[in-house]
């Protein structure tokens, strides 16, 4: 038993052992093959190619065994990489050149070569892609890979070569310029290491499809070659796209410029440019839109049909959290202290040192709307230091006049507000002056005003209309013109005296207007009272309480009790008594108040607001 447990580890160690040995051969001939691509094939290549020009006898390198390599799997890895790399310095080197030949297309891009622009690649642009790349190809197939030195036919073995590659590379770099126009990959310079190995991947598969059905028309003369040939190759210039790629990543991580960072207080935004100083990758830690408290994180991809990309999570710290909305990019500006990020309708600025602004243009939009329509109905103006504010309708007729004092522009003044009937005369207004009296007036059903002030209520006759100011800047003025007698203005500059003093010596008092009781005598010497209309306020004879606007007949003895509501916020009704009396004269006596035949009292409990109406002469 024991015997059979040690054969069987004995196995275990000689397997592990031969797979060790065979993975460290397997990778010494992929270096040797990186070389052998990289370095012996191009120098071969060149040196046959003088030999036969001018007939110089230079040497060949053979300083690995390439037959040995053809069969290793790392040895003809890493020729396909060794190739791939000097494939894609010789298309760095010569970008210029090539350009040339491609219709001077800038950004192109061939399997995954370094960008030399950044606008995205129109269908004129895949084909001068396809004719740079397969130009660079052509020469470097033609000129730097080695054939039979020993070849009767050296040159047009050259040639047939050059012409295969030139429709593989040119079959690439058309696959490239397509996949641009898709804006599926970031641009070159902002690709990811698995984003180049892919891009160089699809478009090597290209290039090696075609390069199998050329090869099959050119050098074998057939129309279509077998599948294990279009697999092999296929399979060998992904591999070659793959490693092209691999290059241009780390050619790209070794010449881009520093990324700079944009600090904002708690905010930032870091940018990676690209040779020409164009951004092309952004990350920025953001607050949530309606949620200060949560951050956002974000980043953005340059793509090569020229829009961004972007991804975004819920930022905790240096942690991701939950995937959340990307914001919208589509462009972004720099300069020396800020970076502009404008999306869709959004504007986002970090201010290195500074703030992190976010605009909202829709939201711009709209005030920058409302503030026009708002100037066009509004107009204000200063004169020794008072603001005169004036609004109008929608015929442009003024609405409201005020004054505020330009130290104090919160500090209202002046003021009048007037309404309008649909023919354009006025329906209602208030005219009013800081500690002053207020004057409501309203038009009535036969043409007369119904104006209250000092808590009392008038019907006047007369004309209420708007006239200009006295100058094109002044403001207007509400003119009031009595039946009879001469007209009196209010000037939002002046006052309300004038008016005021107007009012009083043209208006006939109401009794009652203000919804207080009213206490008449008629000719005869007879007394009645006619209930308050205001709800704060009831009157009570001999225990009766009236109804509002009831009257009754009252005579001296009577008891008269006015119940009163003199809460503030909440109502506390309180019951006051009032005294009839006997004057010397005989007549009727009501507090403080002698009621004469004709005579009507508008009664205030507090005796503030009596006031008695003289019988018409």
């Amino acid at each position: 038993m024991s015997q059979s447990v040690d054969a069987s580890q004995a196995e275990v160690k000689h397997k592990s052992s031969s797979f060790l040995g065979k993975a460290v051969s397997e990778v010494a001939d992929f270096g040797e093959g990186l070389y052998h691509g990289a370095i012996e094939n191009p120098i071969n290549g060149a040196s046959q190619l003088a030999n036969h020009l001018v007939g110089s006898h230079l040497p060949e390198l053979h300083l690995v065994d390439q037959d040995r390599l053809s069969h290793s799997a790392g040895g003809v890895l890493g020729t396909i990489a060794g190739t791939a790399l000097d494939f894609y310095a010789v298309s760095v080197a010569t970008a210029g050149v090539a350009d040339l030949v491609g219709a001077g297309v800038v950004g192109a891009e061939a399997a995954g070569a370094a960008t030399v622009g950044t606008e995205a690649v129109t269908t004129a642009s895949v084909l001068g892609t396809a004719l740079r790349v397969g130009a660079v190809g052509a020469a470097y197939t033609a000129v730097l890979q080695p054939t039979d030195a020993k070849s009767d036919h050296f040159f047009q073995d050259r040639l047939t070569n050059g012409a295969v590659a030139f429709g593989t590379f040119a079959a690439m770099g058309g696959a490239a310029g397509a996949l641009n126009n898709t804006g599926l990959f970031a641009i070159s310079s902002a690709r990811t290491l698995g984003g180049n190995l892919l891009y160089g991947g699809l478009t090597g598969t290209a290039g090696g499809i075609v390069h199998a059905e050329a090869n099959a028309v050119i050098k074998q003369g057939k129309a279509l070659p077998s599948l294990a040939e279009l697999a092999t190759d296929a399979g060998t210039y992904a591999a070659f796209g793959m490693a092209y790629g691999a290059a241009n990543f780390a050619y790209n991580r070794a010449t881009l410029p520093e990324a700079k960072t944009y600090t904002s207080g708690e905010h930032s935004a870091t940018v990676q440019t690209d040779s020409q100083g164009n951004p092309i990758k952004v990350n920025a830690v953001v607050p949530a839109v309606g949620d200060p408290d949560t951050k956002v994180g974000f980043e953005g991809f340059k793509m090569t049909d020229g829009h961004w990309s972007t991804k975004a999570w819920e930022q905790y710290g240096n942690s991701r959290i939950l995937e959340a909305v990307a914001p919208s990019i589509n462009d972004v500006k720099i300069d020396d202290n800020q970076v502009t990020m404008l999306g869709n309708g959004v504007v986002r600025q970090f201010t290195d040192g500074g703030e992190y602004k976010r605009t909202d243009l829709d939201a711009v939009a709209r005030q920058d709307a409302y503030d026009a329509e708002y100037a066009k109905y509004h107009k204000s103006a200063e004169v020794d230091g008072v603001i005169t504010n004036r609004a109008y309708d929608d015929q442009m007729r003024v609405t409201q006049l005020d004054t505020r004092s330009l130290a104090d522009p919160r500090h209202l003044q002046n003021n009048a507000y007037i309404s309008y009937k649909d023919d354009g005369s006025i329906s209602s207004l208030s005219v009013g002056q800081e500690g002053q009296r207020t004057i409501s007036a309203s038009r009535q059903a036969d043409g007369s005003w119904s104006v209250s002030t000092d808590n009392a209520v008038f019907r006047w006759n007369g004309d209420i209309k708007v006239v200009p100011g006295a100058e094109s800047d002044h403001p207007e003025q509400v003119q009031f013109t009595p039946a009879q007698g001469g007209a009196a203005s209010f000037n939002v500059n002046e006052g309300i005296k004038p008016v005021a003093d107007m009012m009083h010596s043209t208006a006939t008092y109401v009794p009652g207007g203000t919804g207080r009781p009213v206490v008449s005598v008629d000719a005869g010497g007879n007394a009645s009272i006619t209930g308050s209309t205001a709800g704060w306020q009831r009157e009570i004879v001999n225990g009766h309480q009236l109804a509002a606007g009831e009257t009754l007949p009252i005579k001296p003895g009577d008891a008269i009790q006015m119940k009163m509501d003199v809460g503030d916020r909440y109502p506390i009704w309180e019951l006051r008594n009032v005294i009839w009396g006997t004057g010397a004269d005989g007549t009727p006596v009501l507090g403080t108040s002698a009621l004469k035949p004709g005579t009507t009292l508008d009664f205030d409990a507090n005796a503030g607001g009596t006031k008695v109406v003289e019988p018409q002469q």
